[in-house]
C-alpha cells in the first residue's frame, strides 16, 4: 500500500457574479481510501459536494461574487493497488462485458475513435489481444508523440495530437483511448495527481492517463511515460477531458496555475511503501461487475380466434 500527502491551491479573480464546478476531490474506491481530507474556500462560501450516481466522481459547486478568490484542497489518501502478471490479462468479448465498459467504447468529443479504425487496424490487429496490445499502443503513442507543454489547447483532439505528432498529458490520453476504442477495447480518461515525476519537467501539476477494461479490472497506463503508476492519485474517470475538468466556470474570472505539492508517507510497520516501478499490471479499481444481466426467453403469445 502507499499514501500519498497532497494539496491543491487554486486562486482566481472573479470578475461578475459566477458559478464554479470543481472536480479536486480524491475518488473513493473500495482500492483508493481517503484516510482525511479538508476543502477550504476563501472568503467563506457555502460549498456543495455531490457524488456522480454514474461515475462515483465527486463535484463541488460554488456561487461567488466579485472579487479574490482561493480554493484549497488537501487530503491523505492510501492506496492499496491490485496487481496482476500482464501475460494474464486478456481483452472481454463484447458480449461479456458489463455496461459500464460498453460506455467507453464509443466515440466522444476529444476521442473521435470511428476515425481511427483504419489506424488501428493496420498498427495493432496482428498483435494477441490482451495487456500486451495495449501496452504496445501505449508505447507507440509515446514514441511518436513529442511532450511539449503549450502546443495544444482545449479545441485539440486525437486526430490533432495524431496529425501533428505533439502535446501535453490530456493528448496524449486521448490518441491512447481512440486507438484502443478503435479496436474494441473499453478505454477511459483518467485525472489525478502523481508522484514520482522528474522534476525538470516542471512544478507538479494535474496529470492525465488511462484507464482500460482487461479481464473484470480497469488498468493504469501513463502514455507520456512520466509517471509510475504506483504513484498515479485517481481523482475522477470520465469519457474524455470534457468530463472531468478540475475546474469549470460559468462565469468570468481570471485565474492563476494552480499550485500543487504532493509527498509519499513511509511506514514499513505498517505495510506502507514508497510507489515504486513494476513490471506488473496495476489497477486502483475495484472488479466490475455484469450487474444484473437477465436473459429472457421469448416466448410467443397465443393467436387470438
Amino acid at each position: 500500500m502507499v499514501r500519498l500527502d497532497f494539496c491543491v491551491e487554486l486562486e482566481y479573480e472573479v470578475m461578475q457574479a459566477s458559478n464554479f464546478e470543481f472536480i479536486v476531490h480524491a475518488a473513493q474506491t473500495s482500492q483508493q481510501h481517503v484516510v482525511r481530507e479538508r476543502f477550504e474556500v476563501w472568503p467563506t462560501i457555502q460549498a456543495i459536494v455531490e457524488t456522480s450516481p454514474l461515475s462515483t466522481n465527486r463535484h463541488t459547486r460554488l456561487c461567488v461574487e466579485p472579487g479574490p478568490l482561493r480554493v484549497r484542497y488537501s487530503a491523505v489518501v492510501d492506496i492499496d493497488h491490485h496487481f496482476a502478471q500482464p501475460a494474464e490479462l486478456h481483452e472481454s468479448p463484447i458480449a461479456e462485458m458489463p455496461l459500464e465498459a460498453l460506455h467507453y467504447l464509443r466515440p466522444s468529443r476529444y476521442c473521435p475513435s470511428d476515425r481511427f479504425y483504419q489506424i488501428a487496424m493496420d498498427e495493432f490487429h496482428g498483435l494477441a489481444p490482451g495487456y500486451g496490445r495495449v501496452e504496445a499502443i501505449a508505447d507507440w503513442v509515446r514514441n511518436r508523440t513529442r511532450f511539449q507543454p503549450g502546443t495544444t489547447n482545449s479545441l485539440h483532439c486525437s486526430m490533432d495530437t495524431y496529425v501533428n505528432q505533439v502535446g501535453v498529458c490530456r493528448d496524449f490520453a486521448h490518441l491512447m483511448i481512440s486507438l484502443c476504442r478503435a479496436l474494441n477495447i473499453p478505454a477511459r480518461y483518467a485525472t489525478g495527481i502523481d508522484y514520482g515525476a522528474d522534476p525538470a519537467l516542471g512544478p507538479m501539476d494535474f496529470h492525465a492517463y488511462v484507464e482500460v477494461y482487461l479481464f473484470g479490472r480497469w488498468y493504469i497506463f501513463d502514455p507520456t511515460g512520466i509517471a509510475l503508476t504506483t504513484g498515479l492519485m485517481r481523482l475522477a474517470t470520465g469519457r474524455d477531458a470534457s468530463d472531468v475538468p478540475f475546474a469549470t466556470i460559468f462565469g468570468a474570472a481570471r485565474w492563476a496555475m494552480p499550485r500543487i505539492t504532493m509527498i509519499a508517507l513511509e511506514n514499513a510497520a505498517a505495510g506502507i511503501a514508497l510507489p515504486a516501478p513494476t513490471a506488473l499490471a496495476v489497477s486502483s479499481s475495484a472488479p466490475s461487475h455484469e450487474g444484473h444481466r437477465r436473459l429472457e426467453e421469448c416466448v410467443p403469445s397465443a393467436a387470438t380466434v
